[in-house]
């Protein structure tokens, strides 16, 4: 039995052809297939037959054409992915790492200013007279009786200790009047100075009978760490200048030993282990009071960390930052991984506020009876400053949104409000465009491709619209979780 085709195409483009040889078809039917499924619209409403004659090895075009499809589309996927991944990788190589955005549009997509004269414009300017004009410019001078004075050196506090040193002039001053002095400040300093504190306990005995004696002598004072070489002074100083002044301890040795002291660094490590053992109490009060300020904004950051057992080697650890924006301070909590185990043990019995970015692991904890989990605009901002290479318009529009609500923000400390005044402008202004934002990313989504860049973007703050909405429904919250990002 004959195959039969049925085909639109344009009037006379293909003939019937009943005595057509089997492979005439086959060459053939790619045009024809791709006129039925590129030009649809603009094909006359025909149809036409084609017959051949019937063979065993029949292939379906369609089917194939679905299928190429179908990777033509994976593959126009994933290289629109690797683009962006190269455009954001350059980015952190090569561009600047701020996130500035300067809205343009159609009639100006240069984002430094413009005068708004055309080509047009100027041509129909004519010249209709010509003017002479004079113009005398005046010079006034201003002389005052009372020059400024000048501020002098920086004046050296009073707390620093005065070495007075007094010179007499070279010629005999005897009998001559005195009638002031001037001084003259200079800022000097003494390197630190290591020093060996001796306690010297003299024993005495007392004689109870004449075969037993008792040695009398008095006790040694308190220490933080036994038997310890190192003084509280010492030990003070190498965690200061380990965690304030940023200086390593195998830097803090290098120093020792032009002095002539010669430390080992298995020793100066377990004097700061030791010590800061001794600091768990102090860190749990205040763990204590970070947890009840009831607002918290939390992140994590990977560092690399040396190995103990393996010389040479590192591992990426996390350190986790809880910050209360109340307190104006910050818990960080070290762990060996980004897993939940770390936050989950810190957040265990916390009730309050919790701002995060949209890391899993916060979800899970914001979703807890008591936990009210927050939202960050400036991670929803980001999406779509990175899908701005896959579709600028979009994305574009996305950003001047995310710039008006800044802009409220940014009133808001100008003009130094808090409290009720801070509340009332939110509710007035930002929450209206959050309404409007939450409308138009619903709209536009459903049109586009899900993988694409600028839908994932959309998504992201789709998912979490009432989250970064919660920021105005109370004066104490910000909008983003900036304050413990950098």
């Amino acid at each position: 039995m004959p195959a039969i085709f049925l085909c639109r195409g344009k009037e006379n483009l293909l003939q019937p052809a009943p005595e057509a040889s089997f492979f005439k078809i086959i060459f053939l039917m790619p045009v024809i297939l791709k006129l039925f499924y590129a030009v649809p619209e603009r094909l006359i409403h025909r149809s036409f037959t084609v017959t051949m004659k019937a063979t065993e090895n029949i292939v379906d075009y369609k089917i194939l054409y679905d299928q190429l499809q179908i990777k033509y589309d994976e593959q126009e996927v994933r290289l629109e992915g690797l683009a962006q991944q190269l455009a954001q990788l350059q980015k952190m190589i090569f561009g600047s790492r701020h996130e500035r955005f300067v809205p343009t549009d159609d009639k100006n997509p240069s984002p430094q200013l413009s005068l708004q004269l055309d080509a047009d414009t100027i041509a129909t300017c004519k010249i209709t007279d010509v003017k002479k004009t004079t113009v005398i410019r005046t010079k006034t001078a201003f002389t005052f009786n009372k020059p400024t004075p000048h501020p002098g050196r920086m004046k050296l506090p009073e707390s620093l200790r005065r070495e007075t040193v007094i010179l007499m002039p070279d010629c005999d001053v005897t009998g001559l009047k005195k009638i002031g002095e001037e001084i003259t400040e200079i800022l000097d300093f003494t390197p630190g100075e290591f020093y060996v504190k001796q306690y010297i306990r003299p024993k005495f005995v007392k004689p109870l009978s004449e075969t037993n004696d008792t040695v009398i002598t008095a006790s040694l004072p308190g220490r933080m760490m036994e038997k310890c070489m190192a003084a509280e002074g010492l030990l003070a100083q190498i965690l200061v200048d380990k965690y304030m002044d940023h200086l390593p301890l195998h830097r803090q040795l290098q120093r020792f030993s032009r002095v002539g002291l010669l430390i080992a660094q298995s020793t100066i490590n377990g004097w700061v282990k030791n010590a800061l053992l001794l600091f768990v109490a102090l860190y749990e009060l205040h763990k204590q009071q970070i947890l009840n300020s009831g607002y918290l904004n939390v992140d994590e950051t990977g560092i690399r960390v040396l190995d103990d057992d393996k010389k040479g080697k590192s591992h990426k650890g996390f350190y986790w930052v809880y910050h209360s924006l109340e307190l104006k301070a910050s818990l960080f909590d070290y762990q060996l991984g980004r897993g939940r185990e770390g936050p989950n043990n810190i957040l265990e019995k916390y009730q309050g506020f919790l701002q995060t970015d949209g890391y899993s692991t916060y979800e899970k904890i914001g979703a807890k009876q008591g936990v009210v989990h927050l939202g960050c605009m400036a991670h929803a901002r980001r999406h779509f400053m990175e899908a701005r290479q896959s579709d600028m318009p979009l994305a574009d529009h996305a950003l001047k949104i995310f710039q008006q609500l800044y802009a409220i923000e940014a009133r808001i400390k100008d003009q130094a409000l808090e409290g009720a005044d801070k509340l009332r402008l939110r509710t007035d202004e930002a929450v209206p465009i959050l309404k409007a934002m939450k409308k138009w990313l619903a709209e536009e989504y459903v049109k586009l491709r899900p993988t694409s860049p600028i839908a994932k973007a959309m998504a992201y703050s789709l998912a979490r619209m009432d989250m970064l909405t919660l920021y105005t429904t109370d004066a104490r919250l910000n909008i983003d979780n900036n304050p413990v990002e950098n």
